[in-house]
Order: structure tokens, then sequence, then C-alpha cells
């Protein structure tokens, strides 16, 4: 017989509404219908060593939530308990097993402001390797965490995606679309593209070149490309240049670029890394922006201020995607089930890379 079995029949069950007083053990225990001592080891960490059921722990946590309990307990010791009470946990899963990634830390700070604003507080790793998961999932639950936010480089769903689904925890992927059976938060990436372009069109440029890295995120807006310049009519297969990600290289492949196509007056650049090197390469053919070409791109990279002339761009939204995160995960810890992705709008950046063509 497990312990909530011996020590918890028949036990009546109260309303969970908050008294004006503070709450003590035993109003607990009542509130979940089982005993203190059940109540005790469960807050304690201690469930498994007497067979708690599963369903026991998570029906007292959850009591415990919801008429916000706060044990009597010395100030060095309030921190773990607040911990085991209300706590998400934030992952970076990718081949290296590291979370060292500068490009995600607004989205950080975000999360962990949101969360505090909240009254949680963030478990975070060093980083995981997929090899890694499945003994992470399996000491999950152990945690009490109310749900995960996951970052992964990975473009299509992974399979170790399984093993959080498996767990029964609330996740959001962040920065990913892996379609409904994962809700994730995600940057438009196909929507601004297009408008990027219309940019172009509308200064009056016909010859526009879309240029690129076409892998992961450029995929899509490469296709926000296509699809803008297909309803103007002027849509030419011939005017998708691939280039490195790297500066340097992406010059010379810029350089490339112009030679073969002398009459392109417009460049779309899916990243500003990228446009940074066609911006040296435009210089390098005497081509002067904006003047002789213009050129947009996205990302939003603070380096793109300091470029001659400042990149024209969409700045990625990471820290509205972080509080966007934080609320999606929230919203299904609540069993709530929207839409999803959350899509999320850049902020755009004026620059000074576009004019109307010669």
């Amino acid at each position: 017989m497990t312990w909530e079995r011996a020590n918890d029949v028949a036990k009546p069950k109260r309303s969970l509404s908050k008294p004006a007083r503070r709450l003590s053990l035993s109003d607990v225990a009542d509130a979940a219908g089982v005993s203190k001592a059940t109540v005790s080891l469960v807050l304690n960490g201690r469930s498994r060593e007497v067979s708690i059921s599963e369903a026991t722990r998570r029906r007292v946590l959850e009591v415990a939530r919801q008429v916000d309990y706060r044990p009597r307990v010395p100030e060095i010791y309030r921190s773990q308990v607040s911990r085991m009470l209300r706590q998400i946990s934030l992952l970076f899963v990718n081949p290296t097993g590291k979370a060292d990634h500068e490009f995600l830390a607004p989205a950080f700070m975000e999360i962990a402001m949101g969360a505090s604003e909240a009254g949680l507080l963030v478990h975070t790793t060093q980083g995981m390797s997929p090899q890694e998961v499945p003994a992470y999932c399996l000491d999950l639950k152990d945690r009490d965490s109310e749900g995960l936010i996951l970052f992964t480089f990975d473009y299509e769903p992974p399979e170790w995606l399984e093993a959080f689904s498996a767990t029964g925890i609330p996740y959001v992927v962040f920065n990913r679309d892996f379609g409904p059976r994962h809700p994730g938060v995600v940057m438009d990436h196909q929507g601004q593209a297009a408008e990027q372009v219309g940019l172009l069109l509308e200064a009056g440029h016909r010859r526009i070149a879309c240029f690129g890295k076409f892998a992961t995120t450029s995929l899509l807006r490469r296709e926000g490309y296509r699809q803008r310049m297909r309803r103007a009519g002027l849509y030419d297969a011939e005017l998708e240049f691939e280039s490195p990600y790297n500066v340097e290289r992406a010059r010379a492949a810029g350089l490339e670029l112009l030679r073969r196509h002398p009459g392109v007056t417009g460049v779309f650049c899916t990243l500003d890394l990228i446009a940074l090197g066609l911006l040296r390469a435009a210089r390098d053919a005497g081509r002067r922006v904006p003047e002789d070409l213009s050129v947009v791109s996205m990302d939003g990279y603070q380096f793109g201020e300091h470029s001659e002339p400042p990149l024209s761009t969409i700045r990625y939204p990471l820290r509205l995607m972080g509080r966007a995160a934080l609320k999606l995960l929230r919203d299904r810890v609540a069993g709530e089930d929207g839409p999803t992705p959350v899509v999320i709008r850049g902020e755009r950046v004026p620059g000074g890379c576009v004019a109307p063509p010669h």
C-alpha cells in the first residue's frame, strides 16, 4: 500500500480560496485531501522515498500554489521552498552541449524579468547535448518545474523533443515552429521580408536581387522575397544569389553578383552580416549606396548602425519574443491552449541604404 493510501483515505477537501490569516500545513492538507505528513514529504522533495504517487504529489503542489502557501521557515531556507513551489526551467539543447549564445541574451533577460514580476524563479542549465536529454527528462519531475522554455539550433523537430512531450510538463519552443504539437514563439520572417522588398519596390526599383545563405530562417525570408516579387510580376530566379555567412566571403560573392547582374539596383539580403559584406563589395565595385545600389536586410544587429551608410533592416524582436514565450508557457500551465506558433514582428530600422534608382 502506498503512503497516501494508508494515511489519506477519505480525507475531506476544503475550498482553495485564500483566507485572511496565514495558512498552515493543515490547511494545505485539508484542501488537497491528504495528511499533513504527506504534504510535508512532498514539499520537502521526499515523495519518492515513501512511494507517494505522482498524482498526489502534483495535487499537493498545485494546492500549495493556488492558496499561495508560505511555510514558517527561517529566511535562509525560504528561497529553497519558493524554488520548489514556483519555478520554470530554461534549457538550451545543441550538439556541443553549450549554452553560450550571445544572440539570445536579450530573450533570456526578458524571461528572467518577467518571471521575477510573476513571483517565479528561473532554473537554467549550462546547456545540454541531445544525448543528455532522456536522463534530464527522468529527473525533470523531481525539479517541480511548472514548465520549460526550450532553445535549440534544430530547424526540424528533433527526436529528443518527444522525450519532453512524454513528461506531460508544459513546454514552449523558442524561435522555432515545429508544428501545433510543439507550441512555439517565432519572428515573422516571411512577412517582414516581403515588407523589406516592398520598400525597394516603392522606391522604384525593378531589378531586385535576393542575396543570402539559403538555409534555416533565410529560407523563410527568401520565400517572402519571392512572394512579393511575384505579386509585382517581377520575380526572376536568376536574381537569387547565394552567399556564405562570413563578411569577407560575402564581399567576394557580392562582387560576383554585381558583375553578373549589372542592371540590379536593389538587393534584399537575408541577414545583416551578409549585407555588410555586400556594402563592401559595392564600394569595391565603385557602386555608391544608396545612390547606385539600395540594400535592405534583416536581423537588426548593433553593428549595422555603424556601417556606412547604416543598414536598413528589421530588428530581431528577441525581447518581445522572450516575454511572449513566458506568457505562452504560463497560459499552458493554466490549461489555456491557444493557437501557435505565436508570431512576433520586429521593429523596422530605417537606416540609410534605400533611395530611388537613377
